[in-house]
Order: C-alpha cells, then sequence, then structure tokens
C-alpha cells in the first residue's frame, strides 16, 4: 500500500515536470520519424528488389540461342530477402550488400552496399527504432529519475518519511514501482509504433518466426532499460543534490552509453585489422585461373574423365569434354574460395568475440547486437544468405556445363542451347533462417544484458539501504 503511494506520487511529479514531459514529447517524435525512415527503407528495398528480381529473369530468358558457357559468364543475381524486423533494426544491410553476381570460375562478394551510395542523407536514413531505444531512451530515463531519492533528500521529505515508520525497503519498492510504471509508459507508445512499422513494412519475403523475435526484442529492451531505471535510483539515493544526481547520471550515460561502445568498435578493429580489399580480390582473383594455369592439374582432370568412361583417349570420350573440364575445375576452386571466405569471416568473427567480451563494460553493446540479431540483420543472417547463393551459383553452373557436356557433340564452344533451356535455370528467391539456428551466438550477449540487470539491482538496493541509514543519523 505504501510503496504504490510513493510510486503514484513520484509520477505525478514526473508528469508535472515540464522538461521531462517535452523531451519525452521529442523522444517520442523521434521514434516516429525513425519509424517512417525504417518503414519506408525497408519497403524501398523490397521494391527495388522485386524490380531486380524481374529484370534479371526477363534478360535472363531472353538471352536467345546461346552457349551454356557463354551463359553461365552472363549469369545471374541472387538478390537477398530482407526480414520486415529490418523496418525496427536495420543492422548490417546499409553495409553488407544486397545481391551477390553468381557467375561461373568466380564466387563474388555481396555488392550493392546502400551505404556506399547514400550519400549526405545516410545519417537522417540510418535512424531506427532501435536506435532510438538503446540511446535516447536511457538518457530520457536518466531525466525523469534523477530527483527521485536526491530530490527527497534535498527538500528534506525523505527523512520525514523515514521518520514516520516506513522502511528503506518499503521506499525503494514504491521508486522501483514508479520506474515500472514510467517504462511501461515509455515502451507502450514505442513498441506500438516499431511494431506498426513491421505490420506496415509490404516485404515480399516471410521470416519463419516473426512472432518470437518480437517477443524477445520486447523483451530485451525492457531488461535494457530496467537496468538504467534501477541505476539511476541508486544514483538518485547517493546524491545529496539534485544537480549532482543529474550530472552522475549524464555522465554515466555518456560513458556506457555513447563511449565505450565507441571505443569498443576501435579496439576490436586494432586486436583484428580488417583485411586488404585489393589482397582479397588477387586471391580470389588466382583460385579462378589456378586450375587452368597448372598442367598437372589439367591432366589430373583428363585421366579422371577417361577412368570414369572407361576409354584411352579424350577424343574417345562420349561426352564434350571442354564442358567436362570447365566443370572439374569449378569444382576444383569451390574449397579454394571457401576457405578465403572462411577466413574473412573468422576476421570478422574475432572482431565480434571482442565486442561480446567487452559487452559485460557496456550493456549497450550487449543490446545491439541482440537487436540486430533477433531482427534478422547482423552478420550471421548476412552470411546464411551468402552461403545459401553460393550453392545456388555452384548448382546453376553445373546445369549449364552439364548441357553443354552431354548435347554439345562436335560443336564444343560452337554449341547452342535451346532458348527453352534457361526456363530449366532456377530463380534464386532465398529463405530466411529460424532463430533457433543462431541461439547459441547470442548467450554470452544474453549472459552480459542479464550481469548488468543483476549488479544494478545490487547497487540500488545497496545505495538506498545507505541513503537510509544517512538519514537516520541526520
Amino acid at each position: 500500500m505504501i510503496a504504490r503511494q510513493i510510486a503514484g506520487k513520484d509520477l505525478q511529479l514526473v508528469f508535472r515536470n515540464r522538461r521531462v514531459m517535452a523531451v519525452f514529447v521529442a523522444v517520442v517524435l523521434v521514434m516516429l520519424g525513425a519509424v517512417l525512415i525504417g518503414a519506408e527503407r525497408t519497403a524501398s528495398f523490397d521494391r527495388e528488389r522485386g524490380s531486380a528480381l524481374a529484370a534479371d529473369r526477363e534478360v535472363w530468358l531472353g538471352q536467345g540461342a546461346r552457349n551454356p558457357h557463354s551463359a553461365a559468364h552472363f549469369s545471374r543475381y541472387a538478390f537477398k530477402p530482407l526480414p520486415a524486423l529490418a523496418s525496427f533494426d536495420p543492422g548490417t544491410v546499409d553495409y553488407a550488400g544486397l545481391a551477390v553476381w553468381m557467375e561461373a570460375h568466380r564466387r563474388n562478394p555481396a555488392t550493392f552496399r546502400y551505404a556506399e551510395s547514400a550519400g549526405a542523407s545516410s545519417t537522417f536514413e540510418s535512424l531506427s527504432p532501435a536506435w532510438v531505444l538503446q540511446a535516447l531512451v536511457p538518457l530520457l530515463i536518466a531525466l525523469a529519475l534523477f530527483p527521485s531519492y536526491a530530490g527527497e533528500r534535498e527538500d528534506g521529505t525523505l527523512r520525514q518519511l523515514l521518520g514516520t515508520g516506513v522502511t528503506a525497503g518499503a521506499v525503494f519498492a514504491g521508486k522501483l514501482l514508479a520506474a515500472l510504471r514510467l517504462l511501461l509508459l515509455i515502451l507502450l507508445p514505442l513498441v506500438a509504433l516499431s511494431v506498426l512499422a513491421v505490420m506496415a513494412t509490404d516485404v515480399d519475403t516471410h521470416q519463419p518466426d516473426p512472432l518470437l523475435r518480437t517477443l524477445c526484442l520486447v523483451a530485451v529492451y525492457g531488461l535494457y532499460l530496467l537496468s538504467f531505471c534501477l541505476v539511476a535510483i541508486g544514483v538518485s539515493a547517493l546524491s545529496p543534490h539534485r544537480r549532482s544526481a543529474a550530472i552522475a547520471l549524464f555522465a554515466f550515460w555518456f560513458v556506457f552509453v555513447v563511449l565505450v561502445p565507441r571505443l569498443a568498435g576501435d579496439l576490436a578493429l586494432a586486436r583484428t585489422p580488417q583485411p586488404d580489399a585489393t589482397e582479397i580480390a588477387n586471391s580470389l582473383g588466382e583460385i579462378g585461373m589456378a586450375f587452368w594455369d597448372s598442367e598437372e592439374l589439367r591432366e589430373s582432370a583428363r585421366q579422371r574423365a577417361m577412368d570414369e568412361y572407361g576409354v584411352a583417349t579424350v577424343e574417345d570420350l562420349p561426352i564434350d569434354y571442354a564442358a567436362y573440364e570447365l566443370q572439374f575445375s569449378e569444382e576444383y576452386a569451390d574449397p579454394l574460395y571457401a576457405k578465403v571466405y572462411r577466413e574473412l569471416n573468422g576476421v570478422h568473427a574475432a572482431q565480434e568475440r571482442t565486442l561480446s567480451t567487452l559487452s559485460i563494460i557496456s550493456p549497450t553493446l550487449a543490446v545491439a547486437r541482440l537487436s540486430a540479431g533477433l531482427a534478422g540483420t547482423d552478420r550471421a543472417h548476412h552470411l546464411a544468405f551468402t552461403e545459401e547463393a553460393e550453392l545456388h551459383r555452384q548448382e546453376i553452373i553445373k546445369q549449364m556445363n552439364d548441357d553443354m557436356m552431354l548435347n554439345a557433340g562436335d560443336a564444343g564452344y560452337s554449341y547452342q542451347s535451346d532458348p527453352a533451356f534457361w526456363e530449366e535455370i532456377a530463380d534464386f528467391h532465398g529463405s530466411l533462417p529460424p532463430l533457433s539456428r543462431f541461439a547459441g551466438r547470442y548467450l554470452w550477449d544474453v549472459i552480459a544484458l542479464l550481469a548488468w540487470l543483476g549488479a544494478a539491482f545490487l547497487f540500488a538496493r545497496t545505495a538506498v539501504a545507505r541513503a537510509g541509514d544517512m538519514e537516520r543519523v541526520r
């Protein structure tokens, strides 16, 4: 009963504070802008993807009679499917690339990075609901809760309240209840706006578990913001004046929300530098030519073909040997390409491990990784797309090599596939993997977030007990 009364009184004080309400309205407006920008960006990406898919298919089917190996060089694009939750947290979408060119003799990285062409508008277009919840809402919480204890101590009402026999625990329960109600009032409109944006985003892809991901996002951000509520209560309890509480909480916000995540990113790059793009491109080019530059490998291909078909010479083969050799070169290069990309992904994984380890220092690091992962827009989900695109590339290149190998006869490279054959080459649609596929990947971040919540609760509880003792001594 006492706790509810204290909570009700504290909320009334918050609502009467014009500065707090002005900031609250400003945050809601920024969130509304972020929601609109995110929804439009995701819808725009989806429209562009649909147009590109249609154009790619039209050009592919309209190429007429053509040598299949020539068509394999011309090839097709795999366009990345975007989850609807990308409008909430775009994650790596703007930087990781949206399409893969699936050509013969080459495993290409994803291209068409939106950040490269966004120009001066990228600052505004990178605004997202997730960023508002990660960066601005903690500041709003600090602004609303810094007078929680400090204000009552400065006005003398805390000492009077404890003098009436109300325990420090009951006061803490009331302050915490007020913080929870305030958090609910903050989260409801912001989450509602985000959910509406996701529902309004007309994407042509289907995430297998959107409800689970959305509920997990709400839980993660709830725990994250609750940590800031507890820290605000604890700092206020230890502060003699409103001003000192406000300054301390602003410093806390700046260090742990702004400074540490930035320094963590710099440290991750310093510990594991980004590979040189030119060197990677050269490595990929060398792999593409490795088979053709090695007489030993080419002899191995000839011998395997003769053994496979039981003939003594290449001329006796019942197939087009040039096409067989092309497919052999593809199968030789595929694991070498995989090794290059595996090493590159190892570099990125090492950088992410650094960030994940440092998330124990800043909850913002943990929630940022969890948010992008739950939205399906982090590097792990992007990697799933590129791996699926590579498997599709290998499949369609083999189809075209097999067509030439089995049907070219004496025509060799002069052979042309019937235009109807292009219909047999499947379009790449892509699939969005379920969250269960990556669940273990985010375990440390969950632990770090829960550790922060536990530490914040202990800090607040200890600070409140100390504040009560101080008031009784006075």
